[in-house]
C-alpha cells in the first residue's frame, strides 16, 4: 500500500507538471533527497524488468538534499533508466546508477549554474552504445531508433528540458 500511495502522489505531481507546462508556470522546487526519488523510481521499474537486466546503485552517504521539483526528478530517473534498460534488455546487462555530491568551482561551458555544491546523478549501461549520428540527435523531440510502438522519441528530449530547466 505504501508503494501505491507513493506512485499516486508521483502521478498527481506529474499531472501537475503537465498542467504547469500548458500554462507555462514555473516548476515547484523544494529540497529533495535524491536517493529516495531514485529508489522509488527503481521500485516501479523493477516490477516490469526482464530478469536479464540488473540495476547496480551507488549512493554517497553524505549527499545533501537537492533543490529540485520531485515530480520532474522522478521523470528524469524513469526516462534515463528506461532508456538504459532498453539498451541492455536484448542481452544480460547492468544499469548503474550513481548519486554523489560534486563541488563545481568552474561550471562547464554552456551551463547556467553558479559555483557550489551539487548533487550529481548519473546512469550508465553496458549496452552496445550508439553511433555518433544517433548521439548527435538523441535529444531531439520525437527522434527514436526504436520500432513503431516501442518508443515515442520524447524521453531524452523531456529529460534534457527538465535538466535545462533546473539550470544545468
Amino acid at each position: 500500500m505504501g508503494q501505491v500511495k507513493t506512485a499516486a502522489i508521483r502521478a498527481k505531481d506529474l499531472v501537475g507538471q503537465i498542467l504547469a507546462v500548458g500554462q507555462r508556470r514555473e516548476s515547484i522546487r523544494r529540497p529533495v533527497v535524491v536517493r529516495q526519488v531514485v529508489e522509488e523510481a527503481l521500485e516501479l521499474l523493477r516490477q516490469g524488468l526482464p530478469s536479464t537486466v540488473r540495476f547496480d546503485t551507488q549512493f554517497a552517504s553524505d549527499c545533501p538534499p537537492a533543490l529540485a521539483d520531485p515530480a520532474q526528478l522522478h521523470q528524469v530517473v524513469m526516462n534515463l533508466c528506461t532508456n538504459a534498460e532498453q539498451a541492455v534488455e536484448e542481452s544480460k546487462g547492468t544499469v548503474q546508477l550513481v548519486v554523489t555530491e560534486e563541488r563545481i568551482d568552474t561550471p562547464p561551458e554552456g551551463w547556467s549554474i553558479e559555483p557550489g555544491i551539487y548533487v550529481a546523478f548519473s546512469v550508465q549501461d553496458d549496452g552496445a552504445g550508439m553511433s555518433q549520428e544517433v548521439l548527435n540527435r538523441a535529444f531531439e523531440p520525437f527522434y527514436t531508433t526504436k520500432e513503431v510502438g516501442k518508443g515515442s522519441g520524447l524521453g531524452l528530449s523531456v529529460t534534457h528540458g527538465i535538466v535545462r530547466g533546473h539550470g544545468a
